[in-house]
């Protein structure tokens, strides 16, 4: 059994997006059970990768989300718990910079392509965020 429990730690006005959590599981899982916390989320054993990927489409700030994978591993033993792990990440945060950069002002200047859109939009993406376990 695995048991994920996800703190947001945002603003409660800000949320993640597209948040998809892997889990490696060991080699020998052959099923998988699973209690999520929201209907609106879905996990899936991907058999090519040997990994639990949980996707939430939409984590608002200060919420926390949890999921308990019952993992069926045929021949359990300690060197197949070693295979467990590391939980990855990835997810989007809009209207966020890590750094607090902000644009005040642009300038574009074009003198043959059409006009551009006139506003800035600001997206972090995460690109290696890794808990070992």
């Amino acid at each position: 059994m695995v048991y994920l429990k996800l703190r947001c730690d945002l603003p409660p006005k800000s949320q993640a997006l597209n948040v998809t959590v892997h889990v490696p599981v060991p080699k020998a899982t052959t099923s998988l059970s699973q209690e999520l916390s929201s209907p609106d989320q879905s996990a899936e054993l991907d058999a090519n990768t040997r990994s639990v990927h949980w996707v939430i489409p939409r984590f608002h700030g200060g919420s926390q989300l949890s999921a308990l994978f019952k993992l069926d591993v045929p021949g359990l033993n300690a060197s197949s718990l070693l295979e467990l792990g590391p939980v990855c990440m990835q997810f989007e945060l809009p209207m966020t910079t890590c750094s607090g950069l902000l644009v005040r002002f642009l300038r574009v200047s074009t003198q043959h392509s059409p006009l551009p859109h006139r506003w800035v939009r600001y997206v972090t993406h995460s690109d290696s965020y890794v808990v070992r376990i």
